[in-house]
């Protein structure tokens, strides 16, 4: 008897911290392309998201059942800045890859918290989203798109972090900074949900394993502002101590306006996020390996 051919699974951002961790988590069962601007880590493959010939022509090669995209321009204070950008990296990227895509093709799409205002105590999924920053609005408008479009899962999610090889995500600079002995300064109040990307990966795949569809809260198991989770992460990662000072949001390099608080709460799943010591601790070798 033959065997049922393996199903194909396209990460789109295959180079990024997302979606590395699902590109990884994916390949005992899936059969697995990753793409990028550039070739680089999990992504094989380059592809210019812009240029809809070649989104075509991949997805023709490939004949996807689900495109996961990873791939953002996740600065939130450059989106303020410039709002053109943001809509051609954020929104027009994912029209094209819907508009490219087979019905039949699931779309995985990674949103944010920040789709709400934090003036609520919780957020479930059915709660009105009220963004307050350009890189939020361009978020929920994909939201919307993928929602009329239909056969997506849009999973919001909230300060994610692990190993990474460019070191972009927040950890690192908690890092950085006990290694140096310098101050690391965090806006004041603003708080999420600290949510580990190897969770976020495996859950992603169990909800598609489930037939999930639609929007749904894929985050940590705490709400901690960023010093409590600088805090955090020294003491799981065992690092020096680290001299960390709340400043005004203003004063902290910020531009763009943010929710203070969020949190996110679900009614779609059960799945439950280990605690963020016990990941940290897991993650410290992975987390403390030197760049290269």
């Amino acid at each position: 008897m033959t065997a049922s051919p393996r199903p194909r699974l396209l990460v789109v951002g295959a180079s990024g911290l997302v979606g590395t961790h699902v590109a990884r988590a994916a390949a005992a069962r899936w059969d697995v392309l990753g793409v990028a601007r550039r070739v680089e880590g999990l992504a094989t493959e380059a592809l210019e998201l812009g240029d809809r010939a070649a989104v075509d022509a991949l997805l023709g090669r490939f004949s996807p059942d689900v495109v996961v995209v990873a791939s953002a321009w996740p600065w939130v204070d450059g989106c303020e800045q410039d709002p053109q950008r943001s809509h051609r990296e954020n929104v027009d990227t994912v029209k094209t890859l819907a508009a490219a895509a087979k019905p039949s093709t699931r779309i995985v799409f990674y949103s944010t918290e920040h789709v709400f205002d934090g003036a609520a105590e919780s957020y479930d999924e059915a709660a009105p989203p009220h963004p307050l920053s350009v890189y939020a609005q361009h978020k929920r408008e994909v939201e919307l798109l993928l929602l009329e479009r239909g056969n997506a899962l849009i999973a919001r999610t909230s300060y994610v972090f692990g190993a990474e090889a460019r070191r972009k995500n927040f950890v690192y600079r908690v890092i950085d900074a006990a290694g140096a002995g310098t101050t690391l300064k965090v806006p004041t109040l603003q708080a999420g949900m600290p949510t580990w990307a190897g969770w976020l990966a495996e859950s992603t795949l169990t909800l598609l394993d489930d037939g999930l569809t639609g929007v749904t809260h894929l985050v940590g198991p705490e709400v901690l502002t960023k010093a409590e989770w600088a805090q955090t992460v020294a003491k799981g990662l065992a690092l020096p101590p680290v001299d960390i000072v709340e400043v005004p949001w203003q004063e902290s390099g910020q531009v763009a306006p943010r929710p203070e608080r969020v949190r996110l709460v679900s009614t779609r799943h059960r799945l439950v996020h280990p605690s963020l010591l016990e990941v940290l601790r897991t993650e410290r070798e992975a987390l403390l390996k030197k760049a290269g």
